[in-house]
């Protein structure tokens, strides 16, 4: 039996997608304001 592992944005449900999406909405945030420190250090 074959495993399929990657599924497509229609495969998922409307309350994953939300989820996904404001996880990876976080991680960007993160990511932005560590940059902004760094250059605020230097």
């Amino acid at each position: 039996m074959k495993h399929q592992y990657k599924i497509t944005l229609d495969q998922m449900t409307e309350q994953i997608r939300l989820n996904k999406l404001k996880t990876q909405s976080k991680k960007l945030k993160n990511i932005i304001i560590m940059l902004s420190y760094r250059a605020e250090c230097v």
